[in-house]
């Protein structure tokens, strides 16, 4: 199945750099294996890369019916107050959402509130599909899987305190690239 666009494209980055990306992003925060409580570090995380945030009425035009977004060259994200509201509470799909946001300014990204239908390019230059990718790496890093074993939805979900659809999408990554079966 061919890979469809679903941001615009950027700089093309291989899958390894964003991994070592999100490991090092991982430590230089010194964030504990397993599960990332979002609630306790998130202003201090923003303050120390210098990203300023808003949080937003959920239905501001501004937020363009999404849940978050970022401008990476403003060094500027905004969450929808159900979004802020959900990482406080801890929910997964809340700290997916925020670290794909994280994940396009610190992959410099230069548009991404776009959703426009596009003529198509490789996954590399896409920009969601490499902030989805930073996200699924900060969040379920696959050092720890591997060590843990954690080897279904059910226990990555658990373990890391994602929602079960990142939880299967990064299964299914696993499976693909062979480290699973």
């Amino acid at each position: 199945m061919a890979y469809q666009n679903r941001g615009f494209p950027v700089a093309s980055t291989s899958h390894e750099k964003i991994l070592k990306l999100a490991v090092s992003f991982r430590e230089f925060f010194e964030l504990p294996n397993g599960r990332i409580d979002l609630a306790t570090c998130f202003e201090n995380m923003c303050r120390d890369m210098g990203l300023i945030w808003d949080v937003r009425d959920d239905f501001d035009p501004s937020l363009h019916g999404h849940e978050a977004w970022c401008i990476p060259e403003h060094a500027f994200m905004v969450l929808s107050e159900t979004t802020y509201a959900n990482m406080l509470q801890g929910r997964g799909r809340a700290l997916f959402t925020i670290m794909h946001e994280i994940g396009h300014y610190l992959l410099g990204h230069t548009r991404t509130v776009n959703r426009e239908h596009n003529q198509g390019w490789p996954i590399y230059q896409d920009s969601e599909w490499q902030a989805d990718t930073f996200a699924a790496e900060a969040t379920m890093p696959l050092k720890e899987i591997l060590d843990n074993k954690l080897f279904c939805p059910e226990a990555i979900k658990n373990y890391f305190g994602v929602s079960f659809s990142a939880a299967t999408t990064r299964i299914g990554w696993l499976q693909r690239k062979g480290y699973i079966k």
